[in-house]
């Protein structure tokens, strides 16, 4: 999902709230544990169904890759347009030696949208 899927436009369209009307949420039997399991049905009957115990995305258990979290802010950004591109980008090498960093001033310089007051940063 991208952020854009959660905008108002996104959520009150019809073809979504039509897809809303037709899911069912229950509780998994306590034997599968506390995973998720996504059943869909056809119109013909046939049905197809997909369990996880352990959401992709779990820090500890199965994190995603650099590669995909780098996407997911980036995805963010341009959504957002707070920062612009190279701000991001500035942001991230900042973040990858956080450790190294002797204040956290450009972390934040570099994270807050730019306006006519704080632009001289």
């Amino acid at each position: 999902m991208k952020p854009e899927h959660f905008t108002e436009e996104a959520i009150y369209d019809p073809k979504v709230n039509a897809l809303i009307d037709k899911i069912k949420i229950a509780e998994l039997p306590e034997a599968r544990g506390k995973g998720l399991e996504v059943k869909v049905r056809m119109k013909n009957g046939k049905e197809y169904s997909e369990y996880t115990h352990i959401a992709r995305g779990n820090a500890l258990s199965k994190p995603l890759t650099k590669e995909k979290i780098v996407a997911k802010f980036m995805d963010q950004v341009e959504f957002s347009k707070t920062i612009n591109w190279a701000d991001a980008e500035k942001l991230l090498e900042s973040l990858e030696r956080l450790e190294k960093l002797a204040n956290i001033n450009r972390i934040v310089k570099l994270a807050v949208k730019r306006t006519k007051k704080n632009s001289d940063y």
